[in-house]
């Protein structure tokens, strides 16, 4: 089936999808909603009572403390599900808000229950990317608390690239960046003068060049050596997804 579905693309990477599960798939996008930059979509402590297909865009959820610093938990690229790991709460655990010039496709949480009925291997899919989004966090943790900067840096541009390959299979070692600094810092548990120097210093050691807010790896494989870094995006054990009836 063609279609420009972001989440098509992104669940045939992992499994052939049949023509049904592509054209249900599809049809969750049929209703968007626009954000500019930096617009809130969600608070913390709103009514989740909707899932969102990211149709085009980035966006990130983020948690403050009581004197205001902020965190970021998780951020969301083209393709991906957000609030599927909010599912078991009436109200939102973070505040979600744009990075980018943002497009998404709101769908009702009442309107799963068809889904997990007609289509249990996509929900097994949902359940991976859960579970993938949980393990991408531990390695986050990992780098904020054992790595120095420069290293805790590189993983996090590592990880970027690996998600936005599996509906950009073509992007290659080079891919835009549109998070401020500030932004990379509060994902990674970092200054923003942190980030800043360690982004120099990848340079200087060539592992990275920039044009602007295009990231280029020099050596991505030495790289990812260096900083023990896995991708845990690019293949999930499918073994145990139900058949096709």
């Amino acid at each position: 089936m063609t279609t420009n579905s972001c989440l098509v693309s992104k669940l045939s990477h992992y499994v052939e999808l049949t023509h049904a599960e592509a054209e249900m798939l599809a049809g969750l996008e049929e209703a968007s909603e626009t954000y500019r930059r930096r617009d809130c979509i969600l608070d913390r402590g709103q009514a989740m009572s909707d899932v969102y297909v990211v149709k085009s865009g980035w966006l990130y959820g983020e948690v403050t403390s009581q004197d205001g610093r902020e965190l970021v938990a998780d951020i969301f690229y083209p393709g991906d599900l957000v609030g599927v790991g909010q599912l078991a709460f009436a109200e939102a655990t973070m505040s979600y808000r744009a990075a980018t010039d943002l497009v998404l496709c709101p769908l009702p949480k009442r309107a799963l229950g068809r889904i997990f009925v007609q289509h249990p291997r996509l929900v097994a899919l949902f359940f991976a990317f859960t579970a993938l989004e949980r393990a991408a966090m531990i390695d986050r943790l990992r780098a904020a608390t054992l790595m120095n900067a420069r290293d805790c840096v590189a993983l996090f541009l590592l990880q970027v690239q690996a998600r936005l390959r599996i509906t950009l299979p073509r992007l290659g070692e080079s891919f835009e960046m549109p998070l401020t600094q500030e932004l990379v810092g509060s994902a990674v548990g970092l200054s923003t003068v942190s980030v800043n120097r360690a982004i120099r210093s990848l340079e200087e050691e060539k592992r990275i060049r920039r044009d602007g807010r295009i990231v280029h790896f020099l050596n991505s494989e030495a790289l990812a050596r260096e900083v023990d870094f896995v991708d845990r995006f690019y293949r999930i054990d499918a073994s145990w997804f139900p058949g096709i009836d």
